[in-house]
């Protein structure tokens, strides 16, 4: 069963430094994985990735990164990336993240969570303006924010709070929160959008089986029969359709897919693991990052309407994620985490060229891009 970030009394986040990026890392990503490509993630996080060449990325148009890196006392940081150039969010006392990035004017928004590092000490849902924090939960129950969305002025964020046994899907605009899911079972966010009035949220629910669903103005469809674990991994909104990206499990392999009005399109045969993370729409062409998982490798990859490009091939890097797919006229951005051998280091690749955010002497991952 896929972990969720946050989730029962029975969860913690104890330690810091590596060890907690791994579980905090996990616990966000593996809620979209299942099979060797979950494996890997854990053998990812257990050898401490590292290395690629290093470039600058054109600051026209200007191309924004969010996601994590660790500093000096190996406490993970939230951070953000403009054109390359770093911007922590935190004074680097506590282990904090951005889960999800966006742009509205001048203005940058970056949602995560932060915790202090005492054992027992509880998550609490963040966003950030422009680098000045505000806490969307108290703390008194483990919380996270995932994903962020600004329309006409509103501010609308996605996240997950502890009800004390599951953990519940919640939405913030402007800071008020309106619970989605009932709280009588597991229940994990995968995306928010905007269209009109309407508000979506995309997740899914964990009883006997894994059920993927999304909510249009807080009433739930399901996606899919039930019959096989399944889970959704991304939205988007696009002249008022609804896509929404996910993967499918059975017999051990996940099927990469996405969903149009419901509509199931298969992205992979269901020979190899293959995963979505993340789906864009550009000029009609659907676009959708993830991986391909072999017993011994992860092989970072994305779709253009059906038709695979792969970032990685598999043996150098052995192991690298795309977390995120942004496309701004021809060029197609996507981030996500890349190792060689002792860190993980943040990528970008444009057009298939890997840029490299961070050195080589920390760890660091990305999650979430815009282009403006």
């Amino acid at each position: 069963m896929p972990f969720s970030f946050v989730g029962t009394n029975k969860e913690s986040m104890p330690g810091n430094g590596l060890n907690e990026w791994f579980l905090q890392v996990v616990q966000h990503l593996l809620p979209k994985m299942k099979g060797n490509l979950a494996r890997s993630l854990l053998v990812l996080g257990a050898i401490y990735f590292s290395g690629c060449t290093e470039n600058n990325i054109s600051v026209t148009p200007s191309v924004y990164v969010g996601g994590a890196e660790t500093n000096s006392q190996s406490l993970w940081g939230a951070t953000y990336w403009k054109n390359g150039i770093s911007t922590s969010l935190t004074d680097g006392t506590q282990s904090s993240f951005v889960w999800s990035i966006c742009v509205s004017g001048n203005d940058v928004y970056c949602v995560g969570n932060e915790q202090p590092i005492t054992n027992g000490a509880t998550s609490i849902a963040k966003v950030w303006k422009n680098g000045v924090s505000t806490a969307l939960t108290d703390g008194s129950r483990n919380a996270a924010a995932h994903y962020v969305d600004v329309v006409n002025g509103n501010v609308y964020v996605a996240g997950q709070e502890s009800n004390g046994t599951y953990s519940v899907i919640k939405y913030w605009k402007n800071g008020k929160a309106t619970t989605i899911s009932d709280g009588k079972s597991e229940a994990v966010v995968t995306g928010i959008a905007v269209d009109g009035n309407d508000i979506y949220l995309s997740g899914y629910l964990s009883a006997l089986t894994i059920k993927p669903v999304y909510w249009k103005n807080g009433i739930i469809d399901t996606l899919s029969s039930g019959t096989t674990d399944c889970v959704t991994t991304s939205m988007t909104i696009y002249n008022h359709e609804v896509y929404i990206s996910g993967n499918e499990y059975s017999g051990g392999i996940s099927t990469a897919k996405y969903w149009k009005n419901g509509t199931a399109v298969n992205l992979s045969d269901g020979k190899l693991s293959e995963e979505t993370q993340s789906i864009f729409i550009s000029n009609g062409d659907v676009y959708v990052c993830g991986a391909l998982s072999t017993s011994n490798s992860v092989s970072a990859k994305y779709w253009k309407n059906g038709t695979s490009i792969f970032l990685t091939n598999g043996s150098n890097p052995v192991f690298a994620a795309a977390n995120s797919i942004f496309v701004k006229g021809n060029d197609v951005y996507v981030t996500g985490v890349q190792q060689e051998s002792k860190y993980s280091i943040a990528i970008c690749w444009k057009n298939g060229m890997a840029i490299q955010l961070t050195p080589n002497n920390s760890a660091a991952f990305g999650n979430s891009i815009i282009v403006q």
